[in-house]
């Protein structure tokens, strides 16, 4: 009896021993990994444009592959400029063979990332603010007062638009 019992302390002790030495591997395992291992979500499309300046990702093609020109060429021509690759080395993109990208400009998947001074992208916003307004001013049943009417439940403050109070139908 007393030999079983010494068989099943052996097996117990080499049991023991077994879990030691992997809980042991996986604490180192978990010790190699955590610098690399990051919870905190990086959006991988955010980049952290220079005062002065905003950036925006600029659409070549569609997800099957099919080039869009047609966006390209208008944001161009709106004054969007490609970001120069060296401004941004961490963005980067390496292809298989883990060299870097060949091009002088960022890119991520269909998107090019494009800049303008800041002061322009404001003067666009402006100007698409107001065009919108005198749309919304020249819609019949709105008698060109928009927020002035009695039965609007709305007033303008420069270009926003608030809602002053809610009315429910009679």
């Amino acid at each position: 009896m007393s030999n079983d019992r010494s068989g099943v302390d052996r097996v117990n002790h080499d049991r023991k021993s077994r879990m030691d030495e992997n809980r042991a591997r996986l604490e180192a395992r978990i010790n190699e990994m955590k610098p690399k291992f990051n919870m905190d979500y990086v959006d991988p499309l955010h980049v952290e444009a220079p005062e002065g300046w905003t950036y925006r990702w600029l659409r070549l093609g569609f997800r099957d592959g099919t080039p869009d020109s047609n966006n390209e060429t208008q944001g161009l021509a709106e004054g969007w400029v490609p970001v120069p690759a060296d401004r941004h080395p961490e963005k980067m993109m390496k292809d298989t063979l883990g060299q870097m990208q060949k091009h002088n400009f960022l890119l991520h998947g269909n998107l090019m990332l494009c800049e303008m001074p800041t002061v322009f992208v404001e003067m666009k916003r402006e100007k698409l603010n107001k065009l919108n307004m005198d749309l919304m001013r020249s819609m019949p049943g709105l008698d060109n007062n928009l927020g002035q009417h009695s039965s609007m439940p709305i007033s303008t403050k420069g270009s926003e638009l608030k809602i002053s109070r809610e009315y429910g139908f009679k």
